[in-house]
């Protein structure tokens, strides 16, 4: 029969092995995306945007810059830059490289339509999204315009000359009829 010290100590051994147990998996998991080449995320951010117009017309090309930079020590490939028009995507650029510790601009031109909207840029890397803050730029669209100058002047013209030649049949029938 075991002694009551002994019961003791057994029952601490085992728990003692358990706990080194637990801390061995809960070890192993923590570090098992790295050893088995699981993609971290890595420190890229759109630095700047910037638009070629801030007051466009509908109909008008912008051009979207945005500055990527790359904070590691070591080159990173194939990043995508995803160019939003408030939370639909307007277009992407595929396969952008950046150097260790380096930064580009990287343009993207989209054709206005009419209204408001929130212009902002994410990056994409190794089908994850880069997490972070997406930067943005508020720009309103104007409608296009009706016509130029010749265009209205025309028109303004025809209106004109037909309440003009209405006035005047109508002032010949009235002269015919008295």
């Amino acid at each position: 029969m075991m002694t009551n010290g002994r019961f003791r100590f057994y029952r601490v051994f085992v728990l003692l092995i358990l706990v080194l147990m637990m801390g061995n998996i809960l070890f192993s998991f923590s570090t098992r995306g790295q050893e088995q080449g699981i993609p971290t995320q890595p420190e890229i951010i759109v630095e700047d945007i910037e638009l070629s117009d801030k007051d466009p017309m509908e109909g008008d090309n912008i051009t979207i810059s945005a500055l990527i930079r790359n904070n590691e020590s070591k080159p990173i490939e194939n990043v995508t830059v995803i160019y939003y028009a408030d939370s639909f995507e307007i277009g992407n650029i595929t396969g952008v490289q950046l150097n260790a510790s380096g930064s580009q601009w990287k343009n993207f031109s989209w054709e206005a339509q009419t209204g408001d909207y929130n212009v902002s840029v994410a990056l994409k890397y190794r089908g994850m999204m880069i997490q972070g803050d997406k930067l943005s730029e508020e720009i309103s669209v104007e409608p296009e315009p009706i016509g130029d100058i010749y265009t209205l002047s025309i028109s303004f013209i025809v209106i004109l000359s037909t309440i003009f030649t209405t006035m005047v049949i109508h002032s010949i029938r009235k002269s015919i009829r008295t």
